[in-house]
């Protein structure tokens, strides 16, 4: 049977059949997008653009980006360590990284064929990125150097080689 629009009933059945199997998949497709935390209010990635000379950290540029940070290969290892506080001084979280004036250069040795020679070198002057989960309530990022004394287990940041503080600004829209 033909309507007058020139449709049959079974074409008008398989068009709702493809309009509901395609709903549910772009309804499916956003809640995984939002379980995975893409693009969630709040949620993000900081870009700290660095620079470290003459022992001081001072930030060069900041972004925020969507997304979620994915663990580092090296976790928390690393010379100097970060603490992100919030407003009252509270940590909301901490890490470490390796210094990034320290330049480790592997080549052949033209003294003994077939060897490998390494050298470091350490710079006067560097700038690198920093990347962090975005903390809504963050307020400052402390950094101080690590090293084999007593001082590391220490929560008190006076006691400790402060090597900068960076002030950061409350996310907003365009960030």
């Amino acid at each position: 049977m033909i309507n007058p629009r020139g449709s049959s009933k079974p074409q008008i059945l398989v068009r709702l059949l493809v309009w509901a199997v395609m709903s549910l998949f772009f309804a499916s497709t956003a809640s995984f997008r939002s379980q995975a935390g893409e693009s969630l209010p709040g949620e993000g990635i900081r870009f700290l653009h660095l620079r470290l000379k003459d022992g001081l950290i001072t930030m060069v540029d900041s972004s925020t980006r969507p997304g979620v940070l994915k663990p580092t290969r090296d976790g928390d290892k690393g010379e100097i360590g970060y603490e992100i506080l919030d407003v009252n001084g509270a940590i909301l979280g901490r890490g470490a990284l390796r210094d990034p004036s320290l330049r480790r250069y592997e080549y052949s040795s033209p003294d003994e064929p077939g060897k490998i020679a390494v050298k470091e070198v350490k710079l006067d002057e560097v700038e690198f990125t920093l990347r962090l989960p975005h903390h809504a309530s963050a307020r400052r990022i402390v950094f101080h150097r690590l090293g084999s004394g007593a001082n590391e287990t220490s929560t008190n940041l006076n006691t400790r080689r402060i090597l900068g503080t960076i002030n950061l600004a409350p996310r907003r829209g365009g960030d």
